[in-house]
């Protein structure tokens, strides 16, 4: 009986030169002089200073909208039923962190935060998702639903229910239902 670590054990070699070798260690002041890097698209890095101002502010406008859209806990239904993130292509599992779009379609929140910030859309239905306006308190031209359709869409559409709250019929949003609407 073995393991493929050798005569090192687990650690192998690697902890032998930790208190020595100081070239592995970094500063704070070298974390904090890294440039972000911006990742528009699978496999395109652009450091932040490379970025226009525009292109900055785009990004920090779609990091913005975010707050607006609502996080849940995911608790389905029907357990024998689970609900896939059509992003991720995983099934949700009970507890997992998902967030809303104003259309009411669900995935998993890590998976449609990075989406959100490549596209403006919902990856299910196609609806626009264009908070900025509304958040903001500039709803100039924006047509907005009623919240009754909104209900009607999600029980329409799915039988899962995610809430955290004793009801299991609705869903809470931390904004009014005007704010969530498409515009």
């Amino acid at each position: 009986m073995g393991n493929c670590f050798g005569i090192f054990g687990d650690a192998g070699p690697l902890l032998d030169n930790m208190d020595t070798d100081d070239s592995a260690v970094m500063d704070v002041d070298d974390l904090t002089a890294q440039t972000p890097i911006y990742h528009p698209h699978p496999g395109v890095s652009i450091p932040a200073g490379e970025l226009t101002e525009e292109e900055q502010l785009q990004i920090v406008k779609r990091m913005d909208m975010l707050q607006f859209l609502p996080l849940e806990t995911y608790v389905p239904a029907n357990k024998d039923k689970l609900k896939e993130c059509i992003i991720c292509m995983c099934e949700l599992k009970l507890n997992d962190c998902v967030r809303f779009l104003p259309c009411l379609h669900s995935f998993h929140r890590v998976c449609i935060d990075e989406w959100l910030m490549r596209s403006l859309s919902c990856p299910s239905c196609l609806r626009p998702v264009d908070l900025f306006n509304v958040a903001h308190g500039n709803d100039d031209g924006a047509k907005s639903e009623p919240a009754a359709t909104a209900t009607d869409d999600r029980s329409a559409s799915s039988t899962d229910v995610v809430d955290t709250t004793e009801s299991k019929a609705d869903v809470q949003f931390s904004r009014p239902p005007s704010v969530l609407s498409d515009t």
